[in-house]
């Protein structure tokens, strides 16, 4: 998270992403952006830690011969995903809306250390609280650098 801090400050400086809010700050605007990211968190788990990981276990159980081989492929893969979901884009015609490699960076890092915390907890509550957690923290961040930058 200190890293995040330290290199999206310096990108914010530089104006290589928008660090602004669509809304206005209003006590209800933070409350609804606050119970939409933990809608979306939920979702994100759901999908992408319950479903994406334990179906890869199972279908690549007969892949590998050692279990250990078997998580890293997993866990990469699902944060491969995971990352994809993070970009930005049209189906047709195909075009990129949003890629920003320091978001991808900081959602690849959270996709490992959630689909290692999933498969050694097997508990969608304790992936779902960290990436809450995490989105409040980057969330908390963003409103700090937005006062101070503005």
């Amino acid at each position: 998270m200190i890293i995040y801090i330290f290199f999206g400050t310096l990108a914010a400086k530089q104006h290589l992403f928008d660090y602004s809010f669509q809304f206005p700050l209003t006590i209800s605007n933070i409350l609804r952006w606050f119970l939409f990211q933990l809608l979306i968190s939920g979702l994100e788990e759901i999908f992408f830690r319950c479903f994406v990981i334990l179906l890869l276990f199972k279908l690549w159980d007969q892949m590998f011969t050692k279990p250990n081989y078997l998580q890293m492929a997993v866990i990469i893969a699902s944060t491969l995903i995971f990352a994809a979901r993070h970009i930005g884009f049209l189906l047709y015609p195909f075009q990129i809306t949003y890629f920003v490699p320091l978001h991808l960076l900081v959602v690849s890092v959270l996709g490992i250390f959630l689909g290692i915390l999933f498969i050694k907890t097997r508990s969608f509550w304790a992936v779902y609280a960290a990436h809450g957690f995490i989105n409040g923290c980057i969330f908390a961040f963003l409103l700090v650098l937005n006062k101070t930058l503005s």
